[in-house]
């Protein structure tokens, strides 16, 4: 089968792989033992905001979305289980919660979202868009205009609470009924458990005039980055700014990123990480480009520059190769891999890095797994 790389997944003891043809095989590579089935032709492998051990597949042009769980290596078509007779829905909007009991995903064509329970395969339809999930609630939107009513649900499917904020671009819930909100101007907005409202000023600063564009919980529920059209900004629980810093972001956020690297996406240019808990200024370096970071991105790999380096809680290293590429990171950070096309792949030692091993003698894709 034909196979993309961006298509193939690991978490834990569990490799992934969806072809092009719609084949979709989990592997446990503690036993050998593989689960098959077929998806949608052409789609995509998307790893889900939330619970990095559930995977989403799906149409790029929209459809029916599969839930994949590599804990049990199961496999769940969300329209199917929801009775949506012409569902869109994109995987790469598939969020879910920490503990990753449950799923959320927005459908374009009913106005709904499915918020499904993955140990049941209960489906429950909820008015507006997903906002935000977490262990306890699920939010939904329904904007009108520069104002949104936000309703506010148990897992279970009843309702919590309503109330009515500037319509946010991204939201990060911190109970089971508090929030904080941004609007798309930058407008903080936090609600206490009691439904209390509070503005809480601009990400940017008193009288700033910027675009937020969209944002992402991370640090376990604990930050709220925001990407504006030229900074990138992190509040906390509190709706208080941890972080602002001129430049784009230039690593993936996760629910486990607690580093941010932001430049200006040249190769040329200055690229500097930040501690999320603190907003604290780790380290940067002028020169290369960001290929790929831990679960938390604090370690980076960089090529493009003058060396080969290893972005590594603030402080960059050169990579003693001679020609190559880097290419991954461990999730832990403690490995990158080092990629030749005429010598193959090699794992490189982040603490000593004269420590490698030979993966392959020719081009292939590394992925990593916890293999007893």
């Amino acid at each position: 089968a034909r196979l993309l790389d961006a298509n193939i997944e690991s978490y834990s003891t569990t490799l992934v792989l969806l072809a092009l043809d719609g084949r979709l095989t989990q592997i446990d590579l503690s036993d050998g033992e593989a689960e098959t089935v077929r998806t949608v032709q052409d789609g995509l492998l998307e790893v889900t905001g939330g619970n990095r051990a559930l995977l989403a597949v799906g149409a790029p042009t929209g459809g029916d979305v599969t839930v994949v769980d590599t804990r049990d290596r199961s496999t769940l078509a969300i329209g199917d289980a929801a009775a949506l007779t012409d569902p869109r829905m994109f995987a790469q909007d598939l969020r879910s919660n920490l503990a990753g009991t449950h799923v959320a995903i927005s459908d374009a064509n009913s106005f709904q979202t499915v918020l499904l329970e993955l140990e049941t395969g209960t489906a429950t339809l909820l008015g507006g868009q997903v906002g935000a999930i977490n262990d306890m609630s699920i939010v939904t939107v329904q904007r009108a205009g520069e104002q949104a009513e936000l309703d506010v649900f148990e897992l279970k499917g009843e309702r919590l609470g309503t109330v009515d904020v500037p319509s946010p671009v991204a939201m990060m819930l911190t109970g089971d009924k508090s929030m904080v909100t941004v609007a798309a101007d930058g407008t903080i907005t936090t609600v206490s458990s009691s439904g209390t409202i509070d503005q809480k000023g601009n990400v940017g600063g008193e009288g700033a005039t910027i675009e937020i564009r969209t944002g992402s919980p991370a640090l376990g529920d604990d930050r709220l980055v925001l990407l504006g059209t030229d900074g990138v900004y992190a509040v906390d629980r509190d709706g208080d700014v941890v972080l602002s810093a001129q430049g784009q972001l230039l690593n993936d956020l996760g629910s486990a990123t607690r580093c941010v690297i932001v430049g200006d996406g040249s190769s040329t240019g200055r690229s500097s990480q930040y501690d999320l808990d603190t907003g604290e200024l780790l380290g940067a370096l002028d020169g290369g480009l960001v290929t790929a970071t831990s679960y938390d991105g604090c370690t980076a790999t960089v090529i493009g520059g003058a060396d080969l380096q290893i972005l590594d809680e603030g402080t960059a290293t050169p990579v003693p190769l001679d020609s190559g590429s880097l290419t991954g990171v461990a999730p832990d950070g403690q490995a990158v891999v080092a990629s030749d096309m005429s010598a193959g792949e090699t794992l490189v030692d982040v603490s000593d890095l004269e420590n490698t091993v030979t993966v392959s003698d020719e081009p292939s894709v590394v992925r990593f797994a916890d293999v007893p």
